[in-house]
């Protein structure tokens, strides 16, 4: 006759599952604290970084290897009246992590700036 026992898991089954359950929080915990210590305020502005991105208001962010460094890199696109109208800006991400700016391209669509090209 073929069966299933239930209940309580042996004892020694239970106890290395609680010595597992612990030995994770206290890892958890550890790196947690870890981090918090060496962490960078997320409210403090780092202008050497934030100045390299264009300020404009993107309607549209896309990633992809634009330079085929095996890195993606950041695409930004949408209208801005102070760049004359539709601009396409390319973001270089470096295999270290930093930014550069690849390329920054403005198409005069702007009411204003056609009417005075004429």
């Amino acid at each position: 006759m073929t069966g299933t026992v239930s209940g309580l898991l042996p004892a020694n089954n239970q106890s290395n599952r609680m010595k597992q359950h612990y030995r994770f929080l206290y890892y958890l915990a550890i790196g947690t604290c870890l981090s918090i210590l060496s962490a960078q305020d997320p409210f403090e502005l780092d202008s050497s970084l934030s100045n390299i991105l264009p300020q404009s208001l993107a309607n549209d962010i896309k990633v992809a290897d634009i330079n085929n460094d095996g890195t993606n890199d950041i695409i930004l696109s949408g209208y801005d009246e102070t760049r004359n109208g539709v601009f396409f800006d390319v973001i270089n991400v470096q295999t270290d992590g930093t930014l550069l700016l690849g390329s920054q391209n403005s198409f005069v669509t702007y009411s204003d700036t056609i009417a005075g090209i004429e």
